[in-house]
């Protein structure tokens, strides 16, 4: 299944109901493939794809395709981060 860009217009209620949908999806072994800049869905996927101008630049683990676009910790104020960790 193909999303395009499924949350970009919905509110607390309709991204709720869309989560439920692909976490229903997924525990069915359905492959989704998730087109998104809202970054409320990807704690749902597991695996992140990042193209910049077509180009790949990063293919991973969740995880760990956020921890390298987050960088290397710096000094500065401290940040919190919640992240959720979907079922595998």
């Amino acid at each position: 299944m193909v999303f395009d860009e499924p949350n970009a217009s919905l509110d607390h209620d309709g991204e709720a109901a869309l989560l439920d949908a692909i976490a229903a999806r997924k525990a069915e072994g359905i492959t989704m493939v998730i087109i998104a800049h809202r970054p409320n869905i990807l704690r749902h996927v597991d695996k992140l794809l990042v193209l910049r101008d077509g180009t790949m630049q990063m293919f991973g683990d969740r995880d760990e395709v956020m921890a390298k676009l987050a960088g290397p910790a710096t000094p500065g104020p401290a940040v919190t981060i919640e992240a959720e960790t979907s079922a595998r």
